[in-house]
């Protein structure tokens, strides 16, 4: 353990473990309804009445000046209100500081900076400062005076900041009827170059107008404005997006990732008690999900037979999770690691690791075939969003997608599991083995 991690522990009282949880702060939401900008009106009034008396400012705020202040106070009291869903960061947020990290953003430095400091001194929010390197927080690694390892500062809401919000009406699961993402701010698909070595997302790259990209464009446009028709007990339905990865990679062709992805507050990054209690139209709503999606995609793809009327994770004398996580990592890989593989040099693995390839020996194959997992995420959500535009088109059948499982109401349920089960066979080759609570109980 180094002297300046323990300096943040000592200063902020958080474990490392809970601070790399956190998500990154997008600061591009803007206030919607009438509470909304009368909370920005009553945050504004008491900040800038601090920043004068506490000599932080002397000037009177410029027109221009202003502006850029009102836009990023409501962005960052919107990313604070959705980091508070995050249970595992126990609410902190993360956000980098530097200038140029705001092109993107409705939000500016040096007013976030200010906004920063006045909050943390009304107490308003908690900031524990960023810092180079950490053997906590970053595993077993360390990386000393490394600025490509450099750990933002993080922040959360404090309870007086959350009960003025509470106040207006506005809680962590209502932000979506307070805010909406600012129209220049919204792609419907992003495209990431491939991960850099420390394990950091790809940075967003630019968009050659190509026919594939405009059919992809007006899918996922099409899907946002059939939702939009419908009524949210969250508040209006959020615009979605699809991002690919490694776009940079000599074979990309649209065969990298493109899931689907909403604004932070959406329903995708809740946990999944929370979305048990989505209605649609006032209706009640369940999951259906594919189970073991990209297990099964592999056969699918690799035109081999896998029998579905039994649990493909369940090996006798061995415990499910264990197996499915083997399973799972072999897939992530995009390899089976040799016996004295790295950490995962034990014999539990590597029993486990024998036992799921004697039921599945398909996924020998995986290395030589180059199905990793981003490639099997790209079949999938062509599968997803394929299902939902039948459903849209075909049926006027309302889902929410969560990565290789739809929301859909409870009285949609078989309709819709059909939709899901066909879209998959037609594109992978093989029938999926779904489950969910409605057909599970009828």
């Amino acid at each position: 353990m180094t002297g300046k991690k323990m300096d943040i522990e000592d200063k902020s009282g958080v474990d490392g473990s809970i601070l790399r949880e956190a998500k990154f702060a997008e600061l591009e939401l803007v206030p919607h309804s009438d509470a909304a900008k009368a909370l920005a009106v009553a945050l504004e009034d008491q900040t800038i009445e601090f920043l004068f008396a506490s000599g932080a400012r002397k000037n009177k705020f410029r027109d221009d000046d202003l502006v850029r202040f009102k836009s990023t106070l409501s962005a960052l009291a919107a990313d604070l209100l959705v980091a508070a869903l995050n249970e595992e960061a126990e609410g902190f947020c993360y956000r980098h500081s530097k200038n140029d990290n705001f092109k993107n953003t409705v939000a500016e430095y040096r007013p976030y900076k200010a906004l920063k400091s006045a909050w943390a001194d009304l107490g308003l929010i908690e900031v524990i400062d960023g810092f180079m390197g950490s053997s906590d927080w970053d595993g077993e690694r360390y990386h000393p005076k490394t600025q490509s390892f450099m750990w933002a500062t993080r922040l959360r809401a404090k309870s007086p900041l959350l009960e003025m919000m509470s106040e207006y009406g506005i809680t962590p699961t209502t932000v979506g009827q307070h805010y909406k993402i600012a129209k220049a701010q919204f792609a419907p698909i992003i495209l990431k170059a491939e991960k850099s070595k420390g394990g950091r997302s790809g940075k967003v790259l630019d968009l050659d107008d190509t026919a594939k990209l405009r059919q992809l464009r007006a899918d996922v446009n099409e899907i946002n404005e059939f939702l939009s028709a419908w009524e949210f007990n969250f508040g209006p339905a959020p615009l979605l997006h699809r991002i690919y990865n490694d776009g940079d990679l000599y074979d990309f062709d649209w065969n990298y990732g493109g899931r689907f992805y909403g604004p932070r507050y959406c329903y995708l990054n809740w946990p999944s008690a929370l979305r048990s209690e989505i209605t649609i139209n006032g209706d009640p709503v369940c999951e259906i999900d594919i189970s073991a999606c990209q297990l099964t995609l592999i056969y699918g793809v690799l035109n081999e037979p896998l029998d579905l009327t039994s649990d493909p994770y369940q090996i006798e004398g061995l415990s499910r999770d264990d197996v499915k996580k083997a399973i799972n990592l072999i897939i992530g890989l995009g390899k089976v690691p040799s016996d004295d593989w790295g950490k995962y040099d034990n014999t539990k693995f590597n029993q486990i690791k024998h036992a799921a390839l004697g039921k599945h020996p398909v996924l020998i194959k995986l290395e030589y075939s180059q199905l990793g997992s981003k490639r099997l995420q790209a079949v999938e959500s062509d599968i997803v969003s394929a299902a939902l535009l039948s459903l849209a088109r075909d049926h006027s059948i309302p889902a929410l997608p969560v990565h290789d499982c739809l929301i859909v109401r409870q009285t949609d349920a078989a309709k819709a599991a059909r939709v899901l089960s066909d879209s998959f066979a037609q594109i992978a080759g093989i029938k999926p083995r779904l489950s969910h609570p409605i057909l599970s109980d009828a």
